[in-house]
């Protein structure tokens, strides 16, 4: 075994924050009620009569062997023909700002797969160090072996991700582990968001009474990777809402 040389190592990482830019279609307002005054069943049944009454052909879609939740039949220029998913931003009130983030469903595993794949094999590498007496220590070993085990059985929390990180670094820093620098160096990317939502021609965002349309040519740039937990995959929208812009 080698021992290597400690350098540093330029980690991808992704923004917190929210840009004060929104998407070229701009926040607009839903219809809350049918013409008789009767209120909509959920927020998707809003967009989907906005959207008629904005001339379009809507169709919901959605059901098990669909992969879109809308299929635009007559569009214009701003939302043209296409299919379509729909995502709800949570908030607990008017006066608390939305939580930005959204589960991906089955989409997920493609956004997903190869940076699960970086840390299971960054963990086999290091509990098969661990094992041949490497490093000393019954606690560190211990701990080392409940965050491989949270690793293989994809429980990456943004906790495990910081703990791990940690971990790895002890083994790319020291030892020659390629595995380790693969998933210090790796991460989710603007390719992998793509390929997840390929064959898609845009994202309704819904937030209160608002919706927005985030089209393909701009999920790079107001679509993120978050987190991944026993729900699943979920990113995050990291453009303005207009009911914050002053907060």
């Amino acid at each position: 075994m080698f021992q290597k040389t400690k350098t540093k190592k330029k980690r991808i990482g992704t923004s917190t924050g929210a840009s004060t830019e929104v998407p070229e279609s701009g926040w607009r307002s839903l219809r809350d009620s049918y013409p008789n005054g009767a209120k909509f069943g959920n927020r998707e049944d809003q967009l989907v009569n906005t959207l008629f009454n904005e001339g379009l052909g809507v169709i919901q879609t959605g059901s098990r062997n669909q992969s879109h939740d809308l299929m635009i039949s007559s569009g214009t220029p701003e939302i043209p023909e296409g299919v379509y998913e729909v995502k709800s931003l949570y908030r607990r009130n008017e006066n608390c700002r939305f939580d930005r983030r959204f589960k991906t469903g089955r989409r997920g595993e493609d956004i997903y797969g190869r940076r699960d794949a970086e840390i299971k094999a960054a963990a086999l590498d290091i509990e098969n160090y661990l094992d041949h007496g490497v490093t000393s220590g019954l606690q560190f070993i211990e701990s080392a072996h409940r965050l491989i085990d949270e690793a293989l059985n994809r429980k990456h929390s943004k906790d495990f991700l910081a703990r791990f990180t940690l971990l790895a670094e002890a083994y790319s820093d020291t030892w020659m582990l390629s595995s380790a620098d693969r998933f210090l160096l790796g991460g989710v990317s603007n390719s992998d968001i793509l390929k997840g939502f390929s064959g898609l021609d845009g994202i309704f965002l819904l937030a209160g009474p608002m919706y927005v349309l985030v089209k393909p040519k701009e999920f790079s740039k107001f679509i993120a990777f978050d987190s991944v937990s026993s729900e699943g995959v979920k990113l995050r929208y990291t453009g303005m809402i207009p009911s914050e812009k002053n907060d």
